[in-house]
């Protein structure tokens, strides 16, 4: 009898170790666990955490062992960072005003853009060199091309950089 309570006594203990070290854990990174907090809070109150309840109730045990093992799958983990790297440049590319200025620009326009280009695609006009030369003394054309020559030239210097 003594070995058992020996033995409960040992377990009560690393149970309390563990316990210990999570308050611990929980007190050093209390921002974060927070933050977390929050966003469960909001989640709950948008009714996103009763959908996945509910999901959650509907499904078998096996529906959920494949759901977790295909979420936990090694490429598309990969795949989720590969996304999250690309939204986090794009996210800080949005950051800048300019950018995000002219992106709200072409989205309110984006209309009138699609109808410009899709008449000329259906109905193009024949456009001797001539005709060229004399587009280019059109301010907005040459505002244009020079904004796009521009432009390519930073895109080209940032690929030459990327493996």
């Amino acid at each position: 009898m003594d070995e058992k309570k020996s033995h409960d006594d040992v377990k009560g203990e690393k149970n309390q170790d563990n316990m210990d070290t999570l308050l611990d854990m929980i007190v050093e990174n209390s921002d974060t666990v927070i933050a977390f907090m929050d966003i469960l809070t909001k989640m709950k109150e948008a009714g996103a955490i009763d959908i996945l309840m509910d999901v959650a109730k509907d499904y078998t045990p096996t529906d959920v062992e494949f759901l977790a093992k295909f979420f936990t799958e090694k490429e598309l983990m990969e795949a989720v960072m590969k996304v999250g790297n690309s939204m986090m440049g794009i996210l800080y590319g949005l950051g800048e005003e300019r950018t995000s200025d002219l992106l709200k620009a072409i989205s309110f326009n984006l209309p009138g853009i699609t109808d410009g280009f899709v008449d000329g695609v259906k109905n193009p006009r024949q456009l001797s060199m001539l005709k060229l030369l004399s587009l280019l003394k059109d301010p907005d054309i040459s505002a244009f091309i020079t904004g796009l020559i521009n432009a390519l030239r930073v895109v080209v210097s940032s690929t030459k950089k990327v493996q």
